[in-house]
């Protein structure tokens, strides 16, 4: 996590006065640097953790408060397909203040170019 953190105190950093974050969750070492510099910042900041649709692990154990594994996780989204949440992510995730997530439907990039015509 100390790694990733560094991303989030430099958008803290520079932005103290944003209103809400949203960052991707894979393994949930992102989502948990960015709720702990917020929190040492003393900033309050609503963060928003995003899963892939078809990988929604993290937001069903989010909403049940205790890992939620899933059989599958289709998803082109690189690093947000998680199966199995990490306990002690989602202790931070469900334990911090003004922090949840949501699922988004992701779009093949190869469904994007071919729907987009240049006028």
């Amino acid at each position: 996590m100390k790694g990733v953190a560094t991303y989030a105190l430099e958008l803290f950093t520079s932005h103290a006065d944003l209103a809400a974050v949203y960052v991707p969750i894979g393994m949930g070492s992102g989502i948990c640097g960015t709720i702990t510099v917020r929190d040492l910042l003393g900033l309050r900041t609503e963060i928003v953790g995003v899963v892939a649709e078809n990988a929604p692990a993290f937001a069903l154990s989010f909403e049940a408060r205790r890992p939620v594994p899933t059989g599958t996780a289709r998803t082109f989204a690189d690093g947000m397909a998680c199966r199995d949440p990490q306990p002690e992510a989602l202790d931070i995730i469900k334990d911090a203040r003004r922090a949840w997530c949501a699922s988004a439907k992701m779009t093949s990039p190869r469904r994007s170019a071919s729907t987009h015509h240049d006028a």
